[in-house]
């Protein structure tokens, strides 16, 4: 739990590798989190989605939001092989690789 979220989990650790069974488990309570503190606001789309978007940063640490970002500047780049690792590495890059 602790390695995808930021919520405390307890006992011991076994690591990334044999816990992995664990990770379509953990993405369900994240989202179902997530879902219950946007569902009072249904009314409102907008409000709902920031508080949402908000839930789910304080969550996870931002960690999904960076990836996908990340994973966007690839396929904004067009660039393939190599270059792609290249892009998908640099921290200094903008979005799109631009």
């Amino acid at each position: 739990m602790s390695l995808l979220t930021t919520i405390p989990s307890r006992g011991s650790k076994p690591g990334a590798a044999l816990s992995f069974y664990a990770v379509p488990a953990v993405g369900l309570l994240e989202g179902a989190i997530v879902a219950a503190v946007g569902f009072p606001l249904r009314q409102r789309p907008l409000l709902a989605a920031a508080v949402m978007m908000i839930a789910h940063v304080l969550l996870t640490g931002a960690m999904h939001l960076d990836g996908s970002s990340d994973y966007g500047d690839v396929l904004g780049s067009r660039a393939r092989g190599e270059e792609a690792l290249r892009i998908l590495k640099d921290p200094r890059r903008g979005p799109l690789a631009l």
